[in-house]
């Protein structure tokens, strides 16, 4: 019933909510500065510079695999199964309104509609490690 939702912006800000049941949705407890989240991001163009028109910008997350788990009943490991969603808010001077995207693709642009999410398995490789 829990579930993260992790932002970061372009200047590589970062923000993390865990929410531990969706009947906690909103509340300012979820707000959680110690999730060992760390964010990277590189822009193609300028930060707010109206004079040129940027082509864009990518972000890595990384967390902890423990700091990920510490807070659910699913254990991370192989035979397991996480649900994801990676979703985007796009505001931009050149766009008529703001512009949502995920994957996987949503009917309904609802980024909290946990049933819609894709189901990430987890599996040993032929080396052995988990992947």
């Amino acid at each position: 019933p829990c579930y993260w939702e992790m932002h970061a912006t372009p200047r590589g800000q970062q923000a993390t909510y865990f929410y531990p049941s969706f009947g906690r949705f909103g509340l300012p407890s979820n707000f959680d500065t110690d999730s060992g989240l760390r964010v990277a991001a590189t822009v193609e163009g300028t930060i707010n510079n109206g004079a040129d028109r940027d082509c864009g910008w990518a972000v890595e997350f990384a967390i902890p695999v423990s700091d990920l788990a510490r807070r659910t009943d699913t254990p991370w490991g192989a035979g397991t199964a996480w649900s994801v969603l990676a979703g985007r808010y796009n505001y931009g001077r050149y766009n008529q309104a703001c512009e949502l995207t995920s994957h996987p693709t949503l009917a309904v642009t609802d980024f909290h509609d946990r049933t819609k999410y894709a189901v990430l398995t987890l599996e040993r490789s032929v080396s052995g490690h988990e992947e």
